[in-house]
């Protein structure tokens, strides 16, 4: 009864993030999460970092990210907006 009581909680923790970064096998390029974090006093969306770092990609660099847990993604660029950095399509 206490081992399932210990299981069940773990696995749905790990469930609810279940996209990571990943290189297209083709392009080599890294989809990101759909995350934000504050770097520098800036809010920025992991899209728009060199993965795995806290450095920040160029206003028009290309950036993607995970929309869903079912491999949606949004391809766009890079947009530094005042005090952010997002990954936005139609740029």
């Amino acid at each position: 009864m206490q081992f399932t009581t210990l299981i069940i909680p773990s696995i749905l923790a790990l469930a609810t993030n279940i996209n990571a970064w990943s290189q297209d096998d083709v392009t080599k390029f890294w989809t990101a999460n759909n995350n934000y974090t504050t770097i520098r006093g800036s809010v920025v969306h992991e899209a728009c970092t060199e993965k795995d770092t806290l450095n920040l990609r160029a206003g028009g660099a290309d950036c993607a990210y995970w929309t869903n847990g079912v491999g949606g993604i949004l391809n766009g660029k890079c947009n530094y907006q005042g005090n952010s950095v997002l990954c936005i399509s139609g740029c």
